[in-house]
């Protein structure tokens, strides 16, 4: 199977493109004595909650919130 140069071009173009265009809100940020930030943001009107430390190193956490409504697990989203 053959690669050509169009394909390479296709493929960095759909990479791209599907990063650019995430609306990214913090809406809570605590930040710990041990060099750890904790935010909960809202990603494409959905709550996700991500822990940072900056301690020997940067480790990122980011998880995806959920809540139940009407006895029903559902992504918990952005008021």
């Amino acid at each position: 199977m053959k690669f050509s140069i169009s394909m390479l071009i296709f493929f960095i173009f759909l990479i791209s493109s599907s990063l650019a265009f995430s609306e990214i809100k913090t809406m809570e940020k605590r930040e710990r004595h041990d060099k750890t930030v904790d935010r909960v943001m809202c990603v494409d009107g959905l709550k996700v909650f991500q822990t940072a430390s900056y301690y020997k190193g940067v480790a990122i956490s980011t998880i995806q919130l959920y809540e139940t409504k009407n006895g029903k697990v559902v992504p918990a989203t952005c008021k």
